[in-house]
């Protein structure tokens, strides 16, 4: 995983990045530029060996003295969006980009979601 910070605020709430099943892509980088432009610091996480790995997350995020882990949340993609809604771990908030329709019984806690769907996607229609 690679830490980003803003400039000057500290410390700073922090948004967990996911990713689809092949990785990461290009898509995240707009995302990465518009959180650290609004003061949050980015955990880009490459590869997540284990989904429960996330669990342990926020309290490894109180450990560095830049970040606010009581305002961490999760941004993922695809398969990042589907581990997103059934991570565990006490985070502020969600945003699930295309984790398909099957993710969101999973959602583990309660709290804020943001789920975003197009409406000219051939491979998932809005139905």
């Amino acid at each position: 995983a690679t830490l980003m910070l803003p400039r000057g605020r500290a410390p700073a709430p922090v948004v967990v990045i996911l990713h689809d099943a092949l990785g990461p892509d290009p898509r995240s980088a707009v995302y990465e530029d518009q959180l650290l432009g609004a003061g949050l610091a980015v955990l880009n996480v490459v590869a997540l060996a284990e989904p429960e790995a996330l669990a342990v997350l926020p309290a490894a995020l109180a450990a560095h003295p830049r970040l606010r882990a009581d305002r961490s949340g999760l941004l993922g993609f695809g398969e990042g969006g589907r581990i997103a809604a059934g991570a565990r771990g006490g985070f502020a908030a969600r945003a699930l980009l295309y984790p398909g329709c099957a993710a969101l019984p999973a959602l583990a806690e309660p709290g804020p979601v943001l789920l975003l769907h197009g409406t000219a996607d051939p491979a998932n229609p809005p139905a």
